[in-house]
């Protein structure tokens, strides 16, 4: 099992960032709601999750991914997620979720999607 890490960096007052790493499963995904859910309350809007360097996602990890589009859509906000192409990318397209999430293949283009890659640090 390899570790799972989240890094978050604030993109504005209504942005962030947030990077994971490592299996997404029913292990790690609690405290990735738990961030989803920190950022919410603190007024952020606009996120976007890289889930590049993910190696692993379990139903509940996806579960908990839905949870998260609903929290933000239920304020009026938006999650993107960076899922390039590969084994992460194919369980998104076998669940369908692919047609739920906005899916994006790079870090950059969906920063651009949110209006988010002028703030902040290099994306």
């Amino acid at each position: 099992m390899e570790d799972f890490s989240l890094e978050i960096e604030d993109r504005g007052p209504s942005g962030a960032l947030i990077v994971a790493r490592g299996e997404l499963s029913i292990m790690s995904a609690p405290g990735l709601a738990v961030e989803i859910g920190a950022l919410v309350s603190r007024g952020v809007r606009r996120v976007v999750l890289d889930l590049g360097e993910v190696v692993f996602a379990d139903s509940t990890g996806l579960g908990f991914l839905l949870n998260g589009l609903r929290r933000l859509s239920r304020v009026g906000g938006q999650l993107v997620l960076v899922v390039p192409p590969g084994h992460v990318h194919r369980v998104f397209e076998m669940t369908r979720l692919d047609g739920v999430f906005h899916l994006m293949d790079t870090r950059a283009q969906a920063l651009g999607e949110l209006g988010l890659a002028a703030v902040g640090a290099e994306g």
